[in-house]
């Protein structure tokens, strides 16, 4: 029941109880009403027949006495006339009816007549009757269903002694209709009733009218006031006058408004505006643009801001967004300028094409990189951004947001500290990505991955000591995708951790192959991802590929990127140490590229370190090159490293990487990835191979 009325509006509620009421208070009334007529009418009227009894049976007794009867006749007769009077008889001692209304039951013995005209009364009064020739009272009272006063009295006759005896007491009976009674009364009893309705039925119309106008159209106001609040309009004010509870909620709801204002509007932590507030304005202005006007929207974000809070800690975070959108909001003289969250923001522009867009946005993001100073530190920070451009009223607000949330996309790809305009080219390059996103998904299941191996050569020995074994993708549905367009993609869906698991299994399984054939000394390189290591029980899952499939665990290595190991240090040297307790080598790749720490580097269980071959392109040519690298293999040496160099291509660069003491090296010089059967061929005979390639 409560949860009935409470799912409706009060308006409702209040006349619904209001009436449910009436209805209970009128019927209970209307029963009460009628119940106590009744009584009155039955105490009325027994009242009157009792005393019309003892008035007859003096008067009859006398006339008796007399030997005159006529008189009592001509008395009964009378009453008889009265249409509620069932039966008056005169019963001599004898049980014969000696006077009757009734002409028919004259003479005739009372127990007939009490037969035809008492019905369901008839035991009982024949059991009274005989009670009363004993102890001789005159009884009257109403029957048991209030139907009839039914009226006794013991009638004496004269005799001889003068005595009181059974043999000469005769009874005078009177039997009155009291349902019919209660009939003729019960339409006045209705008309009372009817009357007493009415005059509830105004006072409901009464309250109610109070209601509604003190009660409900209050109501009604507060809840148009929420209404509007909840479509987004807070431009609404609820005017209620006076002191009750409703007025001390409107004034409530209005302050409540206030605030919401600025809360709603405004980005609590910079005071510019909020996404809510950002994104209604854009909408407003793009709904009312003509068809010269440009629209310019300029999604930007702060490079490596996580580190900022790393390093320095939240809070310092937060003052350095206080400061950037600051100076955002005074550099962005004619324009709107909001944060979306994080260290996300936004910029949009209006004008009819004379602003040069790219030399505005290089003046502010040389602005916005000059050093902030926070408390006692001063840092320096650099910005991406990414720009959509669309004409008159030809564009649409989320549309402009994917585009230059796309475009800055393609700007951290392309080493952040950069702005790029979403053009056609990006659209052509995100379809590209979206559509290998899509097919990436099923590769795995449709078995469309596979593994070439690159050989790595000991520059002592000039044999190979190893081989890297890296993923291919080849589709149904497209040409070959290089896995520089595929593997980025992979780690960004997540998918580079079923997939990496796949490689070790595959990886270990070729190591299997080659041992029963007899190739027991080479080992297998294998890149994982940051997501792999990361994974709780990546460790576990190693070490379950191994022991199942790989016939010796020093035949397996695992590389990691510089820059990835850099990204968590303590989770990976930790993991790293773990692998390194199974037997497993671990590698260094594309050392020199990232940001090493060297306290983290000797912590690290490390057996090898690759030079990345963007050092190694231009050796022995390039002076810097020919410096860096030669230090990183003095630096690996002193670690107890063995150095391998990727990427060579010449005999020059083989040369010259000899005459430093490199330990390895790898590259298209000697041979390109290849598959396991060719590999295998190679590693049979690889020194008469390559024999070639060592003439220096």
């Amino acid at each position: 029941m409560e949860r009935f009325f409470i799912s409706l509006p009060i308006r409702v509620v209040f006349p619904m109880i209001l009436f449910i009421a009436f209805i209970i208070v009128s019927l209970f009334e209307g029963y009460v009403e009628k119940e106590a007529a009744f009584r009155k009418i039955e105490h009325e009227y027994k009242s009157n027949i009792c005393s019309l009894t003892g008035e007859f049976q003096e008067l009859s007794e006398y006339f008796i006495n007399k030997g005159s009867i006529n008189l009592i006749e001509r008395k009964i007769a009378n009453l008889s006339a009265n249409q509620f009077m069932n039966a008056i008889f005169l019963i001599d001692p004898e049980g014969k009816i000696i006077i009757s209304a009734q002409k028919k039951f004259k003479n005739d013995n009372y127990l007939i007549a009490f037969k035809e005209i008492a019905g369901k009364y008839f035991s009982k009064l024949s059991k009274t009757i005989n009670k009363l020739r004993e102890n001789p009272k005159m009884i009257c009272e109403v029957s048991e269903d209030k139907n009839k006063i039914i009226s006794i009295a013991p009638i004496l006759f004269p005799s001889k002694d003068k005595r009181l005896r059974p043999s000469n007491v005769g009874f005078l009976f009177i039997m009155y209709d009291l349902e019919g009674i209660k009939e003729k009364h019960k339409k006045d009893i209705i008309y009372i009733l009817i009357s007493e309705l009415g005059i509830m039925l105004i006072l409901l119309g009464t309250i109610y009218l109070f209601f509604s106008k003190l009660i409900a159209e209050r109501i009604e106001k507060l809840l148009n006031t929420v209404r509007e609040i909840s479509k987004g309009n807070l431009d609404v004010k609820v005017e209620l006058k006076g002191n009750d509870e409703f007025s001390v909620i409107a004034g409530v709801i209005d302050d409540l408004i206030r605030k919401l204002k600025k809360f709603i509007k405004y980005d609590y932590l910079t005071g510019i505006y909020n996404r809510f507030a950002i994104e209604n304005n854009i909408k407003e202005i793009l709904r009312n643009s003509e068809k010269n006007n440009r629209n310019i929207l300029i999604f930007m974000d702060i490079d490596n801001f996580k580190e900022v809070n790393d390093t320095f800690g939240h809070n310092f975070g937060d003052i350095l967004l206080r400061i950037f959108a600051k100076r955002l909001k005074n550099i962005v003289k004619c324009g709107i300028v909001g944060r979306l969250g994080g260290d996300e923001f936004l910029i949009f522009i209006q004008d009819t094409g004379e602003l040069d867009v790219k030399k505005t946005v290089e003046t502010w993001m040389k602005e916005l990189s000059s050093p902030y100073k926070l408390k006692d530190n001063v840092i320096e920070i650099s910005v991406t951004a990414g720009i959509s451009i669309h004409k008159g009223k030809n564009c649409d607000f989320y549309r402009m947001l994917k585009e230059s949330d796309i475009a800055l996309y393609y700007g951290k790809k392309k080493g952040k500290s950069v702005f790029i305009i979403f053009d056609d080219n990006i659209r052509l390059q995100e379809e590209k990505r979206i559509r290998l996103s899509n097919l990436l998904r099923h590769a795995l299941e449709k078995n469309e991955f596979y593994l070439e191996y690159q050989p790595i050569f000991d520059l002592k020995t000039e044999k190979i000591v190893s081989v890297e074994a890296l993923l291919r993708w080849k589709s149904s549905d497209i040409e070959y995708i290089p896995p520089s367009d595929f593997i980025p993609i992979l780690e960004e869906t997540g998918l580079i951790k079923e997939v990496g698991k796949w490689i070790l299994e595959e990886a270990c399984k070729q190591i299997a192959t080659w041992h029963k054939k007899g190739v027991t000394d080479i080992s297998v390189s294998v890149n994982i991802d940051i997501q792999q290591i990361l994974e709780e029980n990546f460790v576990d899952t190693v070490s379950q590929i191994v022991s199942t499939t790989c016939p010796d665990p020093k035949l397996l290595k695992l590389e990691i990127t510089e820059s990835e190991a850099m990204k968590f240090p303590e989770s990976v040297i930790q993991t790293l140490r773990k692998l390194n307790d199974l037997g497993i080598e671990i590698s260094i790749d594309d050392f020199g590229t990232g940001y090493s720490s060297l306290s983290y580097l000797k912590m690290m269980p490390v057996t090898y370190i690759k030079i990345d071959r963007s050092f190694i392109k231009d050796l022995p040519k390039d002076k810097d090159d020919r410096i860096l690298t030669k230090a990183i293999i003095e630096l690996s040496k002193n670690f107890g490293y063995k150095t391998v160099a990727e990427g060579v291509e010449t005999k020059d660069q083989l040369i010259f990487l000899k005459e430093i003491n490199c330990n390895m090296v790898q590259g298209f010089y000697f041979c390109k990835p290849l598959p396991p059967e060719e590999i295998e061929e190679i590693l049979q005979d690889d020194h008469n191979y390559f024999r070639h390639k060592w003439r220096l």
